[in-house]
């Protein structure tokens, strides 16, 4: 039966990949002793944030982002479980990095990576914006991938519907601000009508430093809310991605949606339908 058990985490996401490092591997250990089969991150969780947490690349250890991402690869061979891992991706030739999610499988090898597709005006002074949307199954369930200004381009859950994902991963860092700002307000009702709009489940994970914008939730395919983690509380909630539990879906047309025909039924050739402007 296609489904799987998916942990999401919130942590406070900070410059030190010590400290985040820290945070990772022990809710890892919490998610694997709960039976979670994959465990997902904030946006960054690994690297911390350019442009938020520090300054600029010019004194990062990308040697010791090497070593600790090659531990928690391993961790996930040791546990058995998924891991969707926020960090940021060097890049050569004098380009920035991407921001990335890596896919981790259960050997603990990197199955594919997300780059995140739409940077903000701010982000691209710091980050690469990638150009693919890779698509990948855990435990038979397809599942795609975005961060955080992503969720603004409704293109991109289509296009992730269209080839037959289920579940998108959504990690962001709307948090450590010194201000209340619209994402407090628009996030998870977008997120909602993403998942309504496409029938797709979404774990959706945030930092939990200082004036988090909003909660981490998972969310199901008919738009409703599953589990919401406590604001400013670091932690894991936990949900079923499960294709066999009839969720309903009230798209009906979708198909013909895609496929460019916008309405329903067989549409009528009247003078009256076409004439718009008497009664």
């Amino acid at each position: 039966m296609p489904r799987f058990k998916a942990a999401i985490c919130q942590f406070p996401v900070s410059a030190s990949i010590e400290r985040n490092d820290g945070f990772i591997k022990r809710f890892t250990l919490e998610a694997a002793e709960a039976q979670a089969d994959v465990v997902q991150f904030p946006e960054c969780a690994l690297s911390g944030y350019a442009g938020s947490h520090f300054k600029s690349w010019e004194r990062f250890s990308w040697e010791l982002l090497l070593a600790k991402t090659g531990e928690i690869m391993q961790l996930a061979k040791d546990t058995g479980i998924w891991i969707i891992l926020g960090s940021s991706h060097r890049l050569s030739g004098g380009h920035l990095p991407h921001n990335s999610l890596y896919v981790i499988d259960r050997r603990g090898r990197i199955k594919t990576r997300y780059d995140k597709s739409f940077c903000t005006p701010r982000d691209l002074n710091h980050f690469s914006p990638g150009t693919d949307r890779p698509v990948f199954s855990i435990n038979r369930v397809r599942c795609g991938m975005a961060i955080c200004h992503d969720l603004r381009y409704l293109e991109l859950y289509r296009d992730y519907r269209r080839r037959g994902a289920n579940c998108v991963f959504n990690s962001f860092l709307n948090a450590g601000g010194n201000k209340r700002t619209v994402n407090s307000v628009i996030v998870i009702p977008t997120m909602q009508t993403q998942a309504a709009c496409n029938h797709q489940w979404m774990c959706v994970s945030n930092s939990s430093a200082r004036n988090q914008a909003w909660k981490s939730s998972f969310i199901n395919p008919d738009g409703t809310l599953g589990q919401v983690a406590v604001k400013n509380r670091a932690g894991l909630i936990f949900g079923d991605v499960d294709t066999d539990a009839g969720f309903l879906d009230k798209c009906s047309f979708r198909k013909e949606a895609m496929r460019g025909k916008l309405h329903s039924g067989k549409a009528v050739r009247d003078p009256r339908s076409d004439d718009r402007t008497t009664l």
